[in-house]
């Protein structure tokens, strides 16, 4: 329990906090709960670099033409879902070559011909083990998949000229999802823009 000058304490700094005043300060504040990223309203964080998330944006917005204000949101939708996928890669390799680092002292003791099949095994097992941060980023990876098929399916549909909402046929509801490796689909032939 703590004492009547502790509490007095405590209050007079409390009182004294008034948060970060300056737009900097208020901006690093906002990410102090930023875990992965993956879902993030800030779609590149600030230890990413702007300049290749724009790059791939642009390369978005070069393969589909945007042609109305509509097309232009999907099309910087599937930059953003294509950019957290390409995060959540990043941070399994980092988990698991840190987990590795971390597990190498141990694993040499034991296992003294280990090879690095193993190492990388050893790590999974740890990283799915202890703590699930393997099955946490597959979840958040398998619905960024999702949400970046969904979107490609919604710009091919609105290409078709389907009209949103509408009839049956057209009908945001009723537009099936059918889950592919969005790696797979960027693959997918895009007319070029008309130049000129």
């Amino acid at each position: 329990m703590p004492s009547e000058k502790q509490r007095e304490a405590s209050r007079l700094n409390g009182a004294a906090s008034r948060g970060p005043v300056t737009p900097r300060g208020k901006a690093h504040s906002s990410r102090n709960a930023t875990t992965h990223g993956l879902t993030a309203r800030d779609v590149v964080l600030s230890n990413e670099n702007p300049e290749a998330y724009q790059a791939i944006e642009d390369a978005f917005t070069a393969g589909w033409c945007p042609t109305s204000d509509l097309e232009r949101l999907l099309v910087v939708d599937l930059a953003a879902c294509y950019w957290r996928l390409l995060r959540a890669e990043s941070n399994e390799t980092a988990l698991s070559d840190l987990q590795m680092e971390a597990d190498a002292p141990e694993s040499a003791r034991i296992f003294p011909q280990l090879d690095e099949r193993f190492r990388s095994a050893l790590a999974a097992k740890a990283l799915t083990d202890s703590t699930g941060a393997l099955s946490h980023l597959d979840r958040h990876s398998t619905r960024l998949s999702r949400q970046f098929d969904r979107t490609w399916k919604l710009l091919e549909r609105l290409r078709q000229g389907a009209h949103f909402p509408g009839n049956a046929a057209g009908n945001i509801a009723n537009f099936q999802n059918e889950p592919s490796n969005p790696l797979k689909t960027l693959e997918t032939e895009v007319s070029p823009c008309p130049i000129g």
